[in-house]
C-alpha cells in the first residue's frame, strides 16, 4: 500500500507513526529527518523518476509512505506515482497557495495557480501578466527575483511566503523594484502576484475567466490568424500594426497576455508569438530568443483581408 501525507509544518501524530512502521518512506531530506527515518529506509527526494523504480521495487505487499508539501495532488507527487501506474491513497494537508492567501486575509476564488518549479518560467509571466490575481509556486531557480524580472514594466504587488507552517515562517510584499534588491531568500516559498488596480471577482468556479462578454468584432483576416495561433493563457503576444492589434483583442478575451510593440518598444518579457506589420520587430524577437517560426508578418494581409 502506498500512501501519500500531505506536510505543512509539524508532522502529525498519525505521520510519525506511519514513518515508524512503513518499510519505506518517501519524501524531501528534511521531511524525513523530522520523521527520524533511518537510511537504510529512506528515500530522499530529488527527481522522482528515481524514487519510482526503488517503490515499485519493494513490491505490492509493501507499506510505503510518501510525504510531501501541502496537497500532494496539488502539482504534486499524487500525478507522477498515478501516471507511473501505482495505486494511491491520498491524505492531504492545505495547500501553501492557500496558506499564503491566508497570511494575507484575502479569498482565493478567483485566482490563478500556476507552477514553475521544474518547469519554465515563461508561461508563467505571461499568466502574471493576464491576470490580477496569480499564485505561484516557485523553485530557487525561478523565484521571486525572476519574477520581478520578467514583471518589471507593470505595477504588481509581490507577496513572498516562505517556509509556511515553519517556525521560521516569513511573509513579506515588495513592489518589483525592491523584489530585485532581496538577497536571502528561505525555502520553500510561494509568491503571491496581484494587481492593485485588479477589483473583480468572479466567484462561481476556480480560474474562471472575467466574464468580458462576447468576443470583439475582427475582420476575417484577424480571426483566420486568430484560429490559425490559437493563442491563449501562459502565452503572450507582441504585436505591432491594425491587424496585430485586432488579433490581440481576441486574445485578451481568451486570456493570453499582450504587448503592443508600439507603446513599449523594449519589453523584458520572451513572448510566444510575434505578430507585426514591421520586419525590423524579428530581431528584437530574436534576442529574447524566439525562433523564425514565431514570427508572423501581416505585410500585405490587411485587417480586410
Amino acid at each position: 500500500m502506498i500512501r501519500v501525507y500531505g506536510y505543512l509544518g509539524e508532522p502529525s501524530l498519525r505521520v510519525y507513526c506511519e514513518a515508524a512502521a512503513a518499510d519505506l518512506v518517501v519524501g524531501g531530506a528534511r521531511h524525513l529527518d523530522a520523521l527520524d527515518v533511518p537510511e537504510e529506509r529512506r528515500i530522499v527526494l530529488g527527481p522522482m523518476s528515481q524514487a519510482i523504480p526503488k517503490i515499485v521495487e519493494a513490491g505490492p505487499t509493501a507499506q510505503v509512505l510518501v510525504v510531501a508539501s501541502g496537497d500532494p495532488g496539488m502539482f504534486g507527487i499524487v500525478r507522477r506515482l498515478t501516471e507511473a501506474g501505482l495505486s494511491v491513497q491520498v491524505v492531504p494537508r492545505p495547500t501553501s497557495i492557500a496558506e499564503a492567501f491566508a497570511r494575507v486575509g484575502m479569498a482565493w476564488d478567483d485566482a490563478e495557480v500556476v507552477s514553475v518549479h521544474g518547469r519554465p518560467l515563461t508561461p508563467g509571466l505571461a499568466v502574471c501578466r493576464a491576470w490580477g490575481k496569480v499564485a505561484v509556486m516557485t523553485s530557487p531557480v525561478h523565484g521571486l527575483r525572476e519574477l520581478a524580472a520578467g514583471l518589471a514594466d507593470l505595477d504588481r504587488r509581490l507577496v513572498l511566503c516562505e517556509r509556511l507552517g515553519e517556525p521560521d515562517e516569513r511573509v513579506r510584499e515588495f513592489d518589483v523594484v525592491s523584489a530585485l534588491q532581496v538577497d536571502e531568500i528561505l525555502e520553500p516559498n510561494v509568491v503571491l502576484v496581484l494587481d492593485p488596480a485588479e477589483t473583480g471577482h468572479v466567484g462561481w468556479r476556480l480560474g474562471a475567466p472575467r466574464p468580458e462578454g462576447a468576443p470583439p468584432a475582427v475582420s476575417p483576416a484577424a480571426a483566420e490568424l486568430f484560429c490559425r495561433l490559437l493563442p491563449g493563457l501562459g502565452d503572450l503576444l507582441w504585436v505591432r500594426g491594425e491587424l496585430a492589434r485586432e488579433v490581440a483583442g481576441l486574445a485578451r478575451t481568451y486570456r493570453s497576455a499582450v504587448i503592443d510593440l508600439a507603446a513599449e518598444p523594449a519589453p523584458v518579457a520572451a513572448p510566444t508569438w510575434l505578430i507585426t506589420d514591421d520586419p525590423a520587430d524579428a530581431a528584437l524577437a530574436a534576442e529574447h530568443g524566439l525562433a523564425a517560426d514565431r514570427v508572423v508578418l501581416t505585410t500585405g494581409m490587411g485587417p480586410t483581408a
